[in-house]
């Protein structure tokens, strides 16, 4: 590809005046049209005032490349322009604009706009041909210059026949790898920088570039072995594994532009550590240490996206096709692939995180405990796990890749025979014995206990102040999008729904929808302050708001939580304020989509029945299993859902059961599967209700036991009143009951 084949002197423009980029960028639209390649010039403008946004076109020494790839266009074309006086703007040097080429391209054309960006690249990189670009008299002149530079070299002389053996392979003294975020302009001009810095030097140096069309000039294994040392000219993850054992040095793709030479320096110097693994934490620096940190830490969001935002769209799909009147069964099954999609949330977070420092080894730990960061795993009871959410995952993803670097540098010291030992059996068992150990004793019970204080005390904050706990409520729906905190404010919604208390459910769902909305909102009102990717998401991101998908924040809070975070918790407070203080709000909220389910009115003149003993007795034993979680193994040994003979009971224990099997309990769950008034009353008594507190522990222990028998001996009547006298197993399981009864009178349960 030849650059005047897309260059005509029609299309270049000399010594003119600009007072903006964008003002130069329009000036070079207008040229590039004059070639007849544009079918939409304004859609093609703004394609590239976009792709300008993005950052990246200005490369230092007086020279801008803008570009974009436009349906707008209907063949690559190229103009230039130069500018006199030169244009200040933000370059990477300081240096004011003095030359721009804009690449218009097709937008399925592939990789020739980073073809032709590779060779302007190599182009601009003399010095001289730029000045004589500057100088030229004429736009034709210009052109002409630019085509002599592109001759090719004349051919070799003619040899004798001695001469046509094979050359044996070259070996390159230095290798290199570069690659920006973009994968195009930093990525080719570091490449070509690097090669001119080294024919200078008279040093041999292959460049492999990992670009947006992919990987080229690949580095073979052979010439790695061969060469002195590695250069790592990137501002993203490349694959380092095959890199171990030999000097590397890591710099970023723009210091390899502005000065090669340097780069080569620190190159050829022979005190160049030499690599051991890992993709991290290499120097001393702490301005260094940082953007390493941040650089593991992309990589891992990067991989969690598409679960946050799938996973919300599926959720928020669900909910508008069953506004919509599609089939219950179809839209649940939206719903949970939606919620298996988050629950991988964290494991592919902490896995993304541990494999960008530790490499591949660092998988299966990291993944391992990002899951027991999910699940909140701790030494103790698996009903009393809590889940230590993001935080934890993070903990987890970074404490895996620098166990695993940590023992491949003990490795090192095993004997070559064994190495295949250490590789496939040590390292994966030992990191996940240090990791489980990590999260279950350190990282998840600490969490899990706050988030459980934090639950008590959004439960003792529901009687107090409207306006506060409405602004409490509000802020801590934006605290954690989607975690524990999240869902204890929306459980403390839901009991205060039940109990008419509107304002504070009406709370919790604004304070709910005000991150996901107000990130779209930002993204369309400030979009220079976004990448084209975060402004992509404005749409679903007012959709999940609209549904009450609080997850479609989560992205933005992990990439500026500092930032991101406090502003959606101020807005969400403040929301969930006015939910509680102007009923129009409260009554608007739930007149749409936030409205309860609408549940039968109880029939005037019907009285609620008398509650006996025997029902005082189960409802008391069932608030009592949801209030304690630690006696609920012991109970569930003498009590099973049949010995409660209420109907209503009888379904609760079930669902209690079935959550408490699944290592959970989800109030709301339980609450939703009853539609009648009084039915959903009474279960949320359940919830709502507490143990009278006796005078002592000897009282309590009593006053349980007690109930346990009463329940029991109930239960064992009921079923022997409703066995069928032909059922030998029935009545062998009842027989079986009743000596379980005989065990409960000495029963001993320790409170």
């Amino acid at each position: 590809m030849h650059i005047t084949d897309h260059l005509q002197p029609c299309c270049v423009a000399l010594r003119q005046q600009a007072d903006s980029l964008p003002a130069a960028i329009h000036q070079l639209v207008e040229l590039v049209q004059k070639s007849g390649c544009l079918t939409d010039t304004v859609q093609f403008e703004q394609d590239v005032l976009e792709r300008e946004k993005m950052g990246g076109i200005c490369m230092g020494r007086g020279l801008a490349i803008p570009h974009a790839k436009s349906a707008g266009v209907a063949h690559a074309e190229l103009a230039a322009l130069t500018l006199d006086p030169p244009l200040p703007c933000d370059t990477p040097d300081g240096e004011p604009v003095r030359l721009l080429f804009l690449i218009a391209a097709p937008a399925d054309a592939n990789d020739l706009h980073v073809q032709m960006l590779a060779g302007l690249a190599t182009l601009l990189l003399d010095e001289g041909v730029c000045r004589q670009m500057l100088d030229a008299p004429t736009p034709t002149a210009f052109c002409s210059l630019i085509a002599r530079h592109e001759e090719p070299a004349p051919p070799p002389a003619e040899e004798s026949p001695a001469a046509e053996t094979p050359p044996p392979p070259a070996q390159y003294r230095l290798l290199a790898v570069t690659a920006c975020p973009m994968g195009v302009a930093h990525t080719y001009l570091a490449a070509e920088a690097l090669r001119k810095a080294a024919q200078e030097r008279g040093v041999t140096i292959k460049v492999e570039t990992n670009g947006a069309v992919g990987v080229n000039d690949e580095l073979e294994s052979d010439e790695i072995a061969a060469a002195d040392c590695i250069i790592i000219a990137a501002d993203k993850g490349v694959s380092m594994a095959r890199f171990v054992g030999k000097r590397l040095v890591t710099v970023s793709a723009g210091d390899a532009v502005r000065n090669a030479d340097a780069v080569l320096n620190k190159a050829l110097n022979s005190k160049v550590p030499v690599y051991r693994g890992g993709n991290a934490f290499r120097t001393s620096d702490w301005r260094e240490l940082g953007r390493e940190t941040y650089r593991h830490l992309m990589n891992g969001i990067s991989y969690m996206i598409p679960f946050v935002v799938v996973g919300g769209v599926m959720i928020a799909l669900s909910l508008l096709l069953a506004q919509m009147g599609l089939a219950q069964k179809y839209c649940d099954l939206l719903n949970n692939i939606g919620k298996e999609a988050f629950v991988l949330i964290y494991p592919v977070l902490a896995a993304s995180i541990a494999v960008s420092i530790g490499d591949a080894p660092a998988f299966m730990p990291g993944l391992m405990g990002g899951y027991m960061a999910q699940l909140g795993t701790t030494a103790g009871n698996k009903l009393s796990w809590v889940s230590s959410g993001f935080w934890g995952a993070l903990i987890a993803g970074f404490a895996a890749g620098l166990l695993v670097r940590f023992l491949n540098g003990l490795g090192k010291k095993i004997p070559e025979n064994l190495q295949q030992v250490r590789s496939s059996f040590l390292t994966p068992l030992l990191s996940l014995l240090g990791i489980a150990a990590l999260m279950a004793l350190a990282v998840n019970p600490p969490l899990g206990r706050f988030n459980q204080k934090l639950y008590r005390a959004l439960d003792s904050m529901r009687g107090g102040s409207r306006l506060t706990v409405g602004a409490v409520l509000g802020a801590l729906m934006a605290t954690d999008y989607g975690g524990p905190i999240n869902k204890a404010a929306y459980l403390t919604g839901t009991l205060a729904l039940v109990s008419d208390q509107l304002d504070i459910m009406a709370a919790v769902m604004i304070g709910g929808m005000v991150p996901p909305i107000g990130v779209a909102l930002a993204c369309l009102l400030f979009p220079h302050r976004f990448t084209r990717e975060e402004r992509r998401t404005a749409p679903q991101n007012l959709l999940m708001g609209a549904s009450f998908v609080t997850e479609g924040a989560l992205p933005f809070a992990l990439r500026d939580p500092l930032r991101v975070v406090p502003a959606c918790m101020a807005g969400s407070s403040l929301a969930g304020a006015l939910a509680v203080g102007w009923p129009v709000l409260r009554d608007g909220l739930h007149a749409g989509m936030a409205r309860p389910v609408v549940r039968p009115k109880r029939a005037d003149g019907v009285e609620k029945k008398k509650e006996d003993g025997i029902h005082l007795s189960q409802k008391a034993l069932l608030t009592w299993m949801i209030e304690e979680e630690r006696l609920f193994d012991q109970i569930s040994n003498y009590i099973s859902p049949g010995d409660f003979t209420e109907d209503l009971y009888r379904t609760v224990a079930e669902l209690l059961y079935e959550q408490r099997k699944e290592g959970g309990l989800n109030p709301a769950k339980i609450l939703n599967h009853f539609t009648g008034e009084e039915e959903h009353r009474e279960v949320a008594s359940l919830f709502n209700t507490r143990i009278r507190e006796l005078h002592t522990k000897e009282e309590r222990e009593q006053a349980l036991r007690e109930t346990i028998l009463k329940v029991k001996a109930s239960g064992i009547d009921y079923q022997t009143m409703n066995l069928d006298p032909t059922d030998m197993a029935g009545l062998q399981k009842l027989m079986e009951e009743k000596r379980k009864l005989e065990n409960l009178r000495t029963l001993h349960i320790s409170i």
